[in-house]
């Protein structure tokens, strides 16, 4: 799962930078807040739990999408990744996730899975409705995300859908100039 957010971190910020179909480049700021969040992930991936790196990742991209909010889907971006940052900090710097998922999951429940993940085993509280419990079934692979990861996901959507409106838009604006 932590290679998958780092593919998609790193994604990100080529999209972000390279934009090729921007003809007015964004005038964007913070990119090393974007690098850090996704290189503080990097040490779960060899294994190695650090307690709260995903809060401070998840963080470092809300800080970023506040300081870049005239960006198409930036606040999206900004409210879906803080409650994931409220989900984790209630739950010692990792996401939450649902007891009745780990039940409803098996490959989920196996404490070997659980120990090199962002996620923890969270309560049957009012916070778990932020933390991770809405499956999505893939052919090969059952995947558990939050609100927040529902908002994130929208923002990128919302950012290449409008982005690309706008490139056409200027396109037609310049060539009429």
């Amino acid at each position: 799962m932590q290679i998958i957010a780092l593919a998609v971190t790193f994604l990100a910020i080529v999209v972000i930078v390279a934009a090729p179909w921007q003809h007015r480049p964004l005038k964007i700021t913070g990119m090393p807040l974007l690098i850090g969040a996704g290189a503080i992930q990097i040490p779960m991936l060899l294994d190695h739990r650090i307690a709260y790196a995903p809060a401070v990742g998840a963080g470092l991209v809300v800080i970023w999408a506040v300081a870049n909010r005239q960006i198409p889907g930036a606040r999206l971006l900004m409210f879906g990744a803080g409650l994931n940052v409220l989900a984790m900090l209630h739950s010692q710097g990792m996401m939450p996730l649902a007891p009745h998922m780990v039940a409803s999951l098996p490959h989920l429940g196996a404490p070997a899975l659980l120990a090199h993940s962002k996620d923890v085993i969270g309560t049957a509280d009012v916070w778990q409705w932020i933390g991770d419990w809405m499956p999505l079934q893939l052919p090969s692979l059952t995947l558990v995300g939050s609100p927040g990861d529902l908002l994130i996901a929208a923002a990128v959507i919302y950012w290449a859908c409008i982005s690309r409106r706008l490139a056409i838009r200027q396109t037609a604006l310049i060539r009429t100039a």
